[in-house]
């Protein structure tokens, strides 16, 4: 489902988590169990050999279970990942990419009237388009072509012109903590999971960092 803004396929990151990281909890608890009673066997002496070869297949079917679940629970998680990363990608693109329709025609004749506009000017300039990645280029490269040094066209025109990557590195950030909750590795599953809190806490940092971003959707940009 496409987002209003960015934060939201973050979100859907977080619901990702708790769910495959519950999953994967339960999972080393039924797991920690079967264990406990092998460990237990081993140490029966009263058990005869029979006896001890059941249990010992027991278990050793009861690994084999586990390793499978947590398999089958790691490509469930890649899968969902791999569906919310493709709806943020296409926000991504379609939000950063030059675009025709968004090009406002006032602003546009303004810069190509051959007029150079003064600081507060193109400050106002950009205040009107921070929403705007289209805009905000265009004012950048009239800035650079008529040698204007404006702090707020060169940062958002940078921002702009980056096209997303610092929001991606973000998202990518939290989809690998997710796959770490999930892991085959059962102290980075138990680091990572849903009671620890460190992806709680990292997470949400995360989405404070996206929707802190210097160009972002919002409702002038349509």
């Amino acid at each position: 489902m496409k987002h209003d803004n960015f934060e939201g396929y973050l979100k859907d990151l977080q619901e990702i988590h708790k769910s495959a990281s519950g999953e994967r909890m339960e999972l080393q608890q039924k797991f920690n169990k079967a264990k406990e009673q092998w460990n237990e066997v081993q140490k029966d002496a009263t058990l005869s050999e029979y006896g001890k070869t059941a249990r010992k297949m027991a278990w050793l079917e009861a690994e084999k279970e586990y390793k499978e679940a947590v398999a089958e629970l790691q490509k469930r998680t890649k899968e969902d990942i791999a569906a919310i990363r493709g709806e943020f990608e296409e926000h991504i693109e379609d939000f950063f990419s030059a675009n025709g329709d968004r090009m406002d025609d006032g602003n546009i004749r303004l810069l190509n009237s051959g007029l150079k506009l003064n600081n507060n000017e193109v400050d106002r300039l950009v205040s009107q388009n921070v929403n705007n990645p289209t805009m905000l280029r265009l004012i950048s490269d009239y800035c650079e072509k008529n040698k204007i040094d404006n702090a707020a066209a060169r940062i958002y025109g940078t921002r702009a012109k980056a096209a997303g990557s610092q929001e991606t590195n973000i998202f990518n950030q939290v989809a690998d903590m997710i796959e770490k909750a999930t892991s085959a590795d059962d102290l980075s599953a138990d680091v990572w999971g849903i009671n620890k809190g460190h992806f709680e806490r990292l997470s949400n940092e995360a989405i404070g960092n996206m929707s802190a971003m210097a160009v972002k959707p919002g409702t002038s940009e349509e």
